[in-house]
């Protein structure tokens, strides 16, 4: 008797679970913000809205008091001047591009300023004299997604007389003596700057993160065989300017000079000095 044909494909198909959500909701649940729960679980970032309420609500978490933000639409002096004092900080949102990666030199400045930055994988990490020979690739990957709160922290971190609250101001203190990376390290693996940063999650922003992270490492990978195989194929790498991302970048007044501290660079640059203790320099800017 011969053996009844076996068909793979059906049994694969019988084999998938049915959704836990029906068809006509699966818009909603996308939609749907995440539990507690599953936010403190996640260990990704979500990319945040330019939007000066959400960044009301993490200081308000974070336990930063007597502080708030608040949109410019122009950023003349006398704009500026309108704003209640002090200024401890602007935060400027830039689309990068081409280019935009930097070729720098180690510079002296840390001991300056309060800075962390998120570079992932940077040549420059992985030399500084900061970290130790043990350290892995996995110990200073910090966090991509993470530019605004990044951005408010490298802010409230470099202002006098501010209230931080107990939580980040024993975070900064744990991490004054760190380089730049190390403390852009520890804001990645801190659960409770985590979790207020990605209190406004929607289950489809943590799906499109994921997705991103994933895409990203497929990429690297890719990459990363081609060399070892010695392909050297040549494509185009044109891409259309509204495929690139955008990122928040802070000014700040501080030790009686302007800084600019971009999380994607390994070090703080120093504008110019300050014309008046109270007033932001946007002429340096």
């Amino acid at each position: 008797m011969d053996r009844p044909r076996r068909n793979p494909k059906r049994k694969a198909l019988e084999n998938i679970d049915a959704p836990d959500v029906p068809h006509h909701q699966l818009l909603e649940k996308a939609c749907s913000p995440l539990t507690s729960q599953e936010i403190e679980e996640w260990e990704g970032w979500i990319e945040l809205e330019s939007e000066p309420a959400f960044f009301n609500i993490i200081l308000r978490d974070l336990g930063v008091k007597h502080v708030k933000t608040q949109e410019l639409f122009t950023i003349d002096q006398a704009s500026l001047d309108a704003l209640p004092k002090p200024v401890f900080g602007l935060i400027f949102l830039f689309q990068y591009g081409p280019g935009y990666e930097e070729d720098e030199q180690p510079t002296n400045t840390e001991s300056e300023i309060w800075f962390a930055n998120q570079a992932r994988f940077h040549p420059f990490l992985l030399s500084h004299s900061c970290l130790t020979q043990s350290t892995t690739n996995s110990q200073v990957q910090t966090t991509n997604n993470a530019c605004a709160t990044v951005a408010l922290l490298n802010i409230v971190m470099n202002a006098d007389n501010l209230d931080l609250g107990e939580r980040l101001q024993s975070f900064k203190e744990s991490t004054k003596d760190l380089c730049t990376a190390l403390r852009g390290h520890s804001i990645s693996s801190n659960k409770f700057i985590r979790k207020i940063h990605n209190s406004f999650t929607r289950r489809m922003d943590q799906l499109n993160a994921d997705l991103c992270l994933e895409n990203d490492v497929s990429d690297s990978m890719k990459k990363t065989m081609s060399r070892k195989a010695g392909k050297q194929k040549r494509k185009s790498n044109k891409t259309s300017l509204e495929e690139y991302g955008y990122h928040f970048i802070a000014y700040v007044p501080s030790g009686g000079f302007v800084w600019e501290l971009d999380g994607l660079r390994s070090n703080p640059l120093k504008l110019g000095e300050t014309i008046h203790p109270d007033a932001m320099a946007t002429n340096l800017v």
